[in-house]
């Protein structure tokens, strides 16, 4: 695929995505009050936060066992 007609796909397809994004927030905007949007982004906000406490142990026990297989190995 031509290196021009890709960049025009990709910029077309995050336009859509930015306009699709807006409307939504707009829906959101108007069927909700304040209070609740607050309380779902501070709850998203926690989820996310416990999610990377997690990744990032995963990761870390990951790199321990990788590390105890390769001394083995010696």
């Amino acid at each position: 695929m031509n290196i021009k007609l890709k960049a025009a796909i990709e910029t077309i397809v995050y336009l859509v995505a930015i306009i699709i994004i807006a409307g939504i927030l707009q829906l959101i905007g108007q069927n909700f009050t304040d209070e609740q949007i607050k309380g779902a982004i501070s709850t998203f906000g926690i989820l996310f936060c416990v999610y990377l406490i997690y990744s990032l142990r995963l990761s870390s026990l990951q790199s321990q066992k990788t590390l105890e297989q390769l001394n083995e190995k010696r």
